[in-house]
């Protein structure tokens, strides 16, 4: 994702009081989800990892990795080997998975990882997660509410965003999102003309 420059200071966004407030408690969870699981593939022990935020390159940065169940129940550390773009997927060799039948066993898992021990994103680019829970706040400061999540479409993503009135999406890009400050876990945005009337309950 690539809009908001991170510390970029949303303009004219919040009061004085508002600044010397003290950030929000970080509700995300500890650990990153990179990937599922969700077949084997060739004969080498390669395996079709799916729902990645990831690159190969990336990938291959992480040095500490776990794969864990749904319920999050950590299973087993894992090293990936080698890894490679497969279409939106990846495909990745790790240590001690070299047949098709170890690889097998690993369908379902979970690749995750703690969040310092990801590479950085890029210039002016975010992972998905560092978007989570943050407040959201247009150019005057008033608060709309939280974002629950970020939807992948063909154009652009979507923050799901959790307001008073309900769930209110707004689209992810330079247009709509001004700035987000990681300090305070804030981000700023002007809402297309319209949209907030949109999810306004009558």
């Amino acid at each position: 994702m690539s809009p908001a420059e991170p510390g970029a200071g949303p303009p004219g966004s919040a009061s004085g009081e508002r600044e010397a407030e003290r950030p929000a408690r970080d509700a995300r969870p500890r650990r990153l989800r990179l990937g599922r699981v969700v077949r084997p593939h060739g004969l080498r022990g390669e395996v079709v990892v799916r729902e990645t935020p990831l690159r190969s390159p990336a990938l291959l940065a992480v040095r500490e990795l776990s794969l864990t169940r749904a319920d999050g129940e950590v299973v087993a550390a894992a090293e990936v080997t080698a890894s490679r773009d497969f279409g939106p997927d990846l495909l990745v060799c790790s240590a001690g998975v070299d047949t098709p039948e170890k690889a097998a066993e690993l369908r379902g898992l979970w690749l995750e990882a703690e969040r310092a021990a990801l590479p950085d994103a890029g210039p002016g680019a975010v992972y998905h997660y560092d978007l989570l829970d943050l407040e959201v706040v247009d150019e005057g400061g008033r608060v709309l509410g939280r974002v629950r999540g970020v939807l992948a479409t063909g154009a652009h993503e979507i923050l799901q965003v959790a307001t008073a009135e309900g769930e209110m999406l707004v689209p992810y890009h330079p247009g709509t999102v001004l700035g987000w400050d990681p300090q305070a876990r804030r981000l700023t945005v002007r809402l297309p003309e319209g949209l907030e009337e949109v999810y306004r309950r009558p």
